[in-house]
Formats: C-alpha cells, sequence, structure tokens
C-alpha cells in the first residue's frame, strides 16, 4: 500500500470497506495492523460491510461525507 505514502495522498482520508469480515473474524484492530494503515497522519476508518446485503455501506459513507463536509 505503498500509495498511501505518496506526497499526494498523505493527508487524504482514507476508508476502508471491510468484507466478509464476519467469516474471518478479524478485528478492526487486526486490520489496522495487517495493512499497516497509518494511525496519526490522516483519517482512516475501517468499516465492516457486507457485499451481499449492503450492510455497513451506509455507515461509511455517512463517514465520508461527515469528513468532506467539514473541510
Amino acid at each position: 500500500m505503498r500509495f498511501l505514502n505518496e506526497k499526494e495522498t498523505k493527508c487524504s482520508p482514507l476508508i476502508v470497506l471491510a468484507n466478509k469480515q464476519d467469516i474471518t473474524r478479524i478485528s478492526i484492530e487486526g486490520l489496522k495492523q495487517f495493512f499497516e494503515l497509518p494511525h496519526n497522519e490522516r483519517n482512516c476508518y475501517i468499516q465492516p460491510f457486507s457485499a451481499k446485503t449492503g450492510e455497513g455501506l451506509y455507515e461509511g459513507l455517512g463517514w465520508l461525507t461527515t469528513i468532506y463536509s467539514t473541510k
């Protein structure tokens, strides 16, 4: 995930829609560690998500809306 450290994207918000999280039973903190997501430099949000049912999609989009409406 080298692009996360590029100058052009370093301060951009990042959302991860975590599909199949119910099957793997990995925690959000575990996902952050696995993907080596930054902790302090940017707004980063992991949303549990089901591609099959759409569950979690509106919550993730709500987070993006909140982030961009405060800029």
